[in-house]
């Protein structure tokens, strides 16, 4: 028992070290789902930290036809209104995977609860904003980056403009959170971006695709999100399964199913599958 104590002493040391420089209220983010802040030490994400969740498969706005649907359903082009969600596969495998952009969105929405704005690095011009609206974003706070229409949102020679937008905005203290669905991103600046949401206290919520498990990442939290059967008959559900590959202070590899109710946006914890057999089979 004493030599755990010390081990937890010598790992909240380090956290002193490693967060001694960011600029936070010491307040925590919600991620939008109780079950899953419980996973995170601090019940919660801390302001000036970069999260990313990986995945494959995008949620899209209820309703929707597939012609100019994209991967990503909080990334669409729909100009209507909706507050439902449906799972559809991906086109790209930069898109927000499994859910992965709607629960990064929750956890965007709650950061800018205190007024502050949302940035979102849209380089494919997909980011829906009538989606967004519906789980809570106040659009009259949001500030959207796009490339230049002459510029192909796949041309890797924009990277570096790109990704210095980005930087700027999670280096600005008037900015409560970066969203963006990216895919390869260099070392380096993943590191500027560490620092830059560091400094302010900006929050950096990336999604991206399953090929980036094995890239250079300087990113506090990292959720992989992977798409399972539904146990409930119900057409308007959809779950998912979390694992938390790295968490800072935390225990990496804990996982949790959830179940996201595609029309209201609700998350909860999906029932164990012994106890949905139990209840079917009492039903």
């Amino acid at each position: 028992m004493a030599t755990q104590a010390l081990i937890q002493q010598l790992r909240n040391r380090i956290t002193r070290i490693e967060t001694s420089a960011r600029a936070d209220d010491g307040q925590t983010i919600s991620s939008g789902c109780s079950a899953m802040d419980k996973l995170l030490p601090e019940g919660g994400y801390r302001r000036g930290t970069l999260i990313e969740w990986i995945g494959g498969v995008g949620y899209q706005p209820a309703g929707r036809t597939n012609g100019g649907a994209s991967s990503n359903g909080l990334a669409s082009q729909s100009s209507h209104a909706n507050t439902g969600w449906k799972p559809m596969p991906s086109r790209q495998q930069s898109s927000g995977g499994c859910g992965a952009d709607f629960l990064s969105l929750l956890t965007a929405a709650n950061a800018c609860d205190d007024g502050g704005a949302l940035v979102i690095a849209d380089r494919n011009r997909q980011f829906n904003p009538p989606a967004a609206a519906a789980i809570g974003i106040d659009l009259g706070n949001v500030v959207v980056i796009r490339p230049p229409e002459e510029k192909s949102p796949h041309d890797r020679r924009y990277d570096d403009e790109f990704f210095w937008a980005i930087d700027q905005a999670l280096g600005c203290s008037a900015v409560a959170a970066v969203w963006g669905s990216i895919d390869q991103v260099g070392e380096r600046w993943f590191r500027r971006f560490q620092l830059s949401a560091e400094s302010s206290g900006t929050m950096g919520l990336f999604v991206r695709p399953t090929s980036a498990i094995g890239q250079p990442s300087w990113s506090e939290v990292r959720w992989h999100v992977t798409a399972k059967p539904s146990q409930s008959n119900a057409s308007a559900t959809q779950q998912i399964e979390l694992k938390l590959d790295r968490c800072r202070g935390g225990r990496s590899g804990q996982r949790i199913d959830l179940q996201i109710d595609t029309v209201t946006g609700n998350v909860s914890k999906a029932m164990p599958l012994e106890s949905f057999a139990l209840a079917k089979g009492a039903s």
